[in-house]
């Protein structure tokens, strides 16, 4: 367990409150035999106390490791809250239901101000939520692994911000939300079979339960991975091999699309073969 002031706040249950400090007020003289020898014929005496109260303190119940670049937490089993600012690094979470809120990007005075790349890794745990806050810099998250009942929620900044889910991974969480925020942001998955379910101009789910917006660039993986309409209208245009574009969106490696209803336009770009 470790005071981690600086960095984690909030931890509810964990306030060391009332503290105070008490001194001894003492009166040196030279030449007076009562009191305590100081030496030197100098005695001490006490003349009286004095007490001041003392702020709060947090004493967080959180382990932390820091083995290089990479910091790993682990909470306790009480629900705490816990609130991290870094710029950019590896960061393994085993939080026993813990909720966390990680900004990115902490430096300001600049237009990339603590750009980087940030993975998380969750471990099984279940009512964790990790909200991912990129601030100004221009940041790509990937989310390693995470518990079945995490959310990582995560918000973009004013830069190009790309957040990835990692191998193996289908969802940021059961009702997890990307907002990519300004500026070109991507949405990519690793691999598997991924859908991405257009609901809206630069805004969807991926599979069914990430809601995304703010989006305008969607990325498949190794595996076969489907881009499908809204129930309204939607004009697909194919600009290339498994690329394109719909909804403010552009897309690439996307081996099917699937207009759903509504009457839906697909067009080839020239020199796309069809």
């Amino acid at each position: 367990t470790m005071l981690f002031t600086r960095w984690l706040k909030g931890f509810a249950g964990r306030i060391l409150g009332n503290r105070k400090r008490t001194r001894t007020l003492a009166r040196g003289r030279r030449g007076v035999t009562r009191g305590t020898s100081l030496g030197a014929g100098v005695f001490s005496r006490t003349i009286g106390t004095h007490s001041e109260q003392l702020e709060d303190r947090a004493l967080l119940a959180v382990n932390a490791v820091i083995a290089g670049t990479v910091l790993t937490l682990t909470g306790d089993a009480v629900a705490n809250v816990m609130t991290i600012s870094f710029a950019a690094g590896t960061y393994t979470f085993a939080t026993g239901g813990d909720n966390i809120t990680v900004t990115a990007d902490d430096a300001t005075g600049g237009a990339v101000a603590g750009s980087g790349t940030t993975t998380l890794t969750v471990s099984a745990e279940t009512l964790t939520t990790i909200n991912f806050n990129s601030n100004d810099g221009a940041d790509t998250l990937t989310l390693n692994s995470r518990g079945a009942g995490d959310n990582v929620n995560a918000s973009g900044g004013n830069q190009n911000d790309v957040f990835i889910l990692g191998p193996g991974q289908t969802t940021f969480g059961p009702t997890a939300t990307i907002d990519g925020g300004a500026n070109s942001d991507t949405l990519a998955v690793t691999n598997g079979a991924n859908t991405f379910i257009v609901t809206a101009a630069n805004a969807g789910t991926l599979g069914v339960t990430t809601t995304f917006m703010n989006m305008e660039v969607l990325t498949g993986g190794t595996g076969s991975d489907t881009v499908q309409g809204t129930a309204g209208v939607d004009a697909f245009v194919v600009t290339g091999l498994n690329a394109g574009s719909v909804a403010g969106m552009t897309f690439s490696s996307i081996e099917a699309l699937n207009g759903v209803a509504g009457n839906d336009t697909f067009t080839l770009s020239a020199g796309v073969p069809s």
